[in-house]
């Protein structure tokens, strides 16, 4: 296995398979992130009130449930695209459809294996702490972080597991125990290269934002605001998803 990439190296190759595949990432990321992100900001599906009663409530959980079961499918694409080096739309969509249901399948089960490490730990220490500490919003927010970082901790170990179930066509709890080798003896290698690409990020974005809000304000229609406004998320979303994708493939050798 290759113990040291750079983050040169990673950056790059991603760049180059962006730049590549340019338009098969851009039809992916309108069909299954921008176009179902602005119908439901437009429709106002995501918008929730205090006291909104529970039946109230059912179409924002659907909204979320649909957002995220097409973000999991957009991502199984884009992997698979990076497995099988087809630059054609229909092409990737033919062959990504048979990873579609594992895909979700590993995005429930890490779902849930990540909230019961977060509940474990946050559950008795907020038993310790008792109501009158839990009422304060600084000390409620101090047992979350600290319970966050085990969840984080497990988080890493299974970032590449859906990387390992579509490029190893590996089932959903094998993915997680390959990836946790790739992982194991490099946690912080790992985690410091991750925060180093989302801390470049984080800029471009800002930079990216400055521009665009000033764009916005001489755009009046509001359906094309939500169009310019989801679209670098989107983008965002392709090109981390590549990043740790060139990450895992590198790792793996």
């Amino acid at each position: 296995m290759k113990d040291k990439v750079t983050f040169n190296f990673l950056w790059y190759e991603s760049i180059n398979f962006f730049k590549k595949n340019f338009m098969m990432l851009t039809l992916l990321g309108l069909l299954f992130y921008l176009a179902p992100m602005v119908f439901v900001e437009y429709n106002g599906l995501l918008e929730t009130y205090n006291g909104m009663p529970a039946k109230d409530m059912i179409p924002v959980l659907i909204s979320l449930a649909s957002l995220s079961l097409l973000s999991t499918i957009l991502g199984a694409s884009i992997i698979y695209s990076m497995k099988s080096k087809k630059g054609s739309f229909g092409e990737v969509i033919n062959g990504a459809s048979k990873y579609y249901l594992r895909a979700i399948g590993l995005s429930i089960v890490l779902s849930i294996f990540l909230i019961l490490i977060l509940l474990v730990v946050f559950i008795p220490l907020a038993f310790l702490a008792g109501p009158s500490v839990l009422s304060n919003r600084t000390t409620l927010g101090l047992l979350v972080v600290i319970a966050f970082i085990p969840m984080l901790f497990f988080a890493i170990r299974w970032i590449f597991s859906t990387f390992v179930l579509i490029f190893d066509d590996s089932k959903i709890l094998s993915s997680l125990g390959k990836s946790k080798k790739i992982v194991e003896g490099r946690w912080w290698n790992v985690f410091f290269m991750l925060l180093l690409f989302f801390l470049v990020l984080i800029i471009i974005i800002f930079v990216l934002q400055i521009v665009l809000t000033y764009l916005l304000n001489y755009i009046g229609i509001p359906l094309l605001i939500l169009f310019f406004t989801n679209l670098i998320p989107m983008f965002v979303s392709i090109f981390s998803l590549i990043f740790i994708g060139n990450y895992y493939l590198a790792l793996r050798k």
